[in-house]
């Protein structure tokens, strides 16, 4: 077999032709209103019909492909459209609750009934090395560390291989979850609830690649 591959150049200025032709789809989608090719809050589970978030979306990613690129790609176009770029988080939810469509992040955790679910997240924990950016070992960040571990600093963690008999175990009912049930939790971190959305793109990118741009 010889199969042909596309040059990694060609990908990112075929990429980012495509960001602009999504542009033009939604700004003909905007003329044309709700409907059949128009976009309504029923229809739109990431930004609820809000074209501009979408041409937003398209100007980041595009961004985002210049930017990695760097001089190894001649894109053919790499001005953005005028209405700027992402400034709030891109969530995709459809309508998650508490019912049987519960979000499927949560459902890693918790069912619909609120019975905790076997596996997954239960058979990990953080590594010491993951630690270290949030506990001092390599940066001090306490906030960012209570919102995404467990009893943060008190952390169960374990080294890949380190099978011996004072190996820490993972918590009820894991590292990251901060609560202790399907009815009582935080609402914050990983995982914030039945009804959380699932992220497309955070708007902390969006500024992190404008700032990289300037």
């Amino acid at each position: 077999m010889t199969p042909v591959y596309d040059k990694g150049p060609d990908i990112y200025k075929s990429l980012a032709l495509m960001c602009d032709t999504a542009i033009s789809l939604f700004e003909k989608a905007e003329s044309l209103g709700a409907g059949a090719e128009g976009l309504s809050a029923q229809s739109d589970p990431l930004f609820g019909g809000n074209i501009n978030k979408w041409k937003q979306l398209a100007n980041t990613l595009k961004l985002r492909l210049i930017l990695r690129a760097g001089d190894k790609v001649q894109f053919a176009n790499k001005t953005f459209n005028s209405v700027g770029f992402l400034t709030a988080d891109a969530i995709c939810n459809p309508g998650y609750s508490t019912s049987s469509s519960i979000s499927p992040y949560w459902n890693q955790v918790f069912n619909a009934s609120g019975s905790k679910q076997a596996g997954g997240f239960q058979q990990r924990v953080p590594t010491p090395y993951m630690l270290g950016f949030y506990n001092g070992d390599k940066i001090t960040d306490d906030i960012r560390g209570a919102l995404i571990f467990k009893d943060f600093p008190d952390v169960n963690n374990n080294q890949l291989g380190y099978t011996q008999d004072d190996a820490d175990v993972s918590p009820n009912p894991n590292a990251w979850f901060i609560g202790s049930s399907a009815s009582d939790y935080q609402g914050v971190g990983l995982f914030k609830g039945p009804s959380m959305g699932m992220p497309v793109m955070f708007a902390s990118e969006s500024y992190f690649c404008r700032l990289k741009e300037s």
